[in-house]
């Protein structure tokens, strides 16, 4: 452990072995191989440089823990790092509402690193200030966008792709584990249970992405939000599965949100048994799903 604070760390032996017998003096440990540990989970993380970010800006959103607020994260496509990152705060550095990838600059955050799992993430200093420009990055946006085979398991993603196929979400027997036949489309305001199959034109390659809000659905097929929940009361599952595929077969959309190579601890496949990612808006407050051509025409 002495050696990982002096070598990888870059801590002063003598100053670690002082600090350490001064942490056992005073009972703050037992022993000093806990003092070491200890300084270790202080030091581990360390700023490594200060950068400005530049690129398209997709929203903003508090951490919270057991109900309270302990941060916020602010979430961008940069210029830089062609993808997308995530600048962490203690208080929002983005004040008012922005339209999703409006150009936007970030200033003096700061890289850091824990050194022991090599793990990364951006982190807003007093100095960062962030300003936006007056028109959207769509061009960075359409150039470096991922396809769906490059999604994996937990990492965030945006990606473009057109919807090839309309499903409706099986329902199962709680305890038996038999098939009940598909959900409702659409079971009220607030809930939806209906899954796109994600085409990438120029690889071919595919992905799932279950929608959860019937809003969404509305906004992407064109249809009126209060005529689409008629619908949903009046026709069966599958007519209205047909209708909807019938609206949206072919539309090209932007997802932003988090990515998944298993769902309920199985690898997701498709029909071959190829391994198809499953995309998730869901636990990820800035997630979102939009037409393509809806961005253009109000670029």
């Amino acid at each position: 452990m002495l050696s990982f604070l002096t070598e990888t760390i870059g801590m002063d032996e003598e100053e670690v072995e002082e600090k350490a017998q001064e942490m056992k003096d005073s009972g703050e440990v037992l022993l000093i191989v806990n003092a070491y540990e200890k300084i270790k989970e202080e030091n581990v993380a360390q700023p490594q440089e200060a950068v400005d970010l530049e690129g398209a800006y997709l929203g903003q959103h508090a951490r919270t823990r057991d109900g309270e607020v302990t941060g916020y994260v602010t979430w961008l496509f940069s210029e830089a790092d062609h993808a997308v990152v995530r600048v962490n705060s203690d208080e929002p550095i983005v004040d008012g509402d922005h339209q999703q990838f409006t150009e936007v600059t970030v200033t003096e955050v700061e890289r850091w690193e824990n050194l022991e799992t090599e793990y990364q993430w951006l982190q807003a200093t007093d100095d960062t200030e962030t300003e936006f420009g007056d028109e959207l990055a769509l061009d960075l946006v359409l150039d470096f966008a991922q396809t769906v085979g490059e999604v994996d398991e937990d990492e965030s993603y945006l990606v473009i792709a057109d919807i090839a196929d309309v499903d409706t979400l099986g329902e199962f027997h709680e305890d038996t584990g038999d098939y009940l036949g598909r959900k409702p489309v659409i079971e009220d305001e607030d809930t939806a249970n209906i899954r796109l199959v994600l085409e990438e034109a120029r690889s071919g390659e595919q992905a799932t992405i279950k929608l959860q809000n019937p809003r969404d659905i509305a906004r992407l097929s064109g249809i009126e939000f209060e005529r689409l929940m008629k619908a949903a009361a009046q026709m069966d599952v599958q007519e209205l599965a047909q209708q909807l595929y019938t609206a949206l077969e072919g539309e090209e959309v932007v997802v932003f949100g988090r990515g998944s190579a298993y769902v309920n601890g199985e690898e997701v496949t498709d029909g071959d048994g190829n391994r198809r990612p499953w995309l998730t808006l869901s636990n990820f407050d800035v997630g979102f799903i939009t037409s393509l051509d809806e961005l253009e025409a109000d670029a």
